[in-house]
């Protein structure tokens, strides 16, 4: 039961419209007479973050950054900033899945500013002088959840936060040279100079996403996408291209034409 029907509204219509494996499902509102109001959300058994990382770890901290920085991507996307990133929003569906569930939506901003909104010790610099949350404040979010999986030790007061994050002082206790990188482009006090997800994903993790739900099966649109994918192939330094999309989004139809393009260049 809640009581604030507007904002818990809000959260059951942002999160009724998304659709993506990565974002948990809202299924209902009700609104009772004695002023209460239920948000009906899926269940998802296998815990949270918090918890494995508490108590079993993880088993490939990669591919679950990589998921994490997927959802992140399509939030972006969709113009949506989550606002509240920590490892006790981010679900799994069983306790044998290692793919995480973003819950929690009660913070998140749709195509509108709002100022300094989330948890003070997972929140980016400038969301701590009351600036505006951004993509870039998630993403910084997402850095300080995987610095603390590293150092195997979680930050619990604003002094070792300030000495790590806004004098860097991570800088001196990374010395993996993916992470370091990983880290250089999430943890910058600057959010001009700090990376999106979809940077992230294809400079770093070498994987390149493209959404099949963001464009009309217009003719124009379809070659658009058809010449972006084409082009990312043909860049031998790639690693993976992703293409998303629900089922009759017309994935297999884009993905027969770029076929058809390939074989009649290769013959």
């Amino acid at each position: 039961p809640y009581t604030n029907h507007k904002e818990l509204y809000g959260e059951f219509y942002l999160l009724f419209n998304l659709n993506h494996p990565g974002i948990i499902k809202a299924y209902d509102f009700f609104f009772y007479k004695d002023y209460k109001s239920v948000l009906i959300l899926e269940y998802l058994k296998g815990g949270s973050l918090k918890d494995r990382i508490e108590k079993k770890g993880i088993k490939d901290l990669k591919k679950l950054v990589r998921d994490i920085l997927d959802i992140l991507y399509y939030l972006e996307k969709n113009n949506i900033v989550h606002s509240d990133l920590k490892p006790e929003n981010i679900l799994f569906p069983s306790e044998d899945s290692e793919y995480p569930v973003l819950s929690d939506f009660g913070l998140a901003a749709f195509k509108k500013k709002l100022f300094s909104r989330g948890t003070p010790l997972y929140s980016a610099p400038e969301v701590l002088e009351g600036k505006y949350n951004t993509h870039k404040s998630d993403i910084f979010s997402l850095g300080v959840i995987i610095f603390e999986i590293i150092m195997g030790k979680k930050i619990d007061n604003y002094r070792e936060y300030k000495s790590l994050f806004l004098d860097e002082r991570w800088k001196d206790k990374v010395k993996d040279e993916f992470w370091r990188e990983f880290f250089n482009k999430t943890l910058d006090r600057d959010p001009e100079k700090r990376m999106s997800a979809g940077w992230i994903m294809e400079n770093i993790f070498k994987e390149k996403v493209f959404y099949t739900d963001d464009i009309e099966f217009i003719d124009k649109d379809r070659e658009k996408i058809k010449k972006e994918i084409l082009k990312e192939i043909k860049d031998k330094e790639r690693g993976i291209i992703l293409l998303k999309g629900e089922k009759g989004s017309g994935k297999t139809f884009l993905l027969k034409k770029i076929y058809s393009e390939i074989k009649e260049e290769i013959n």
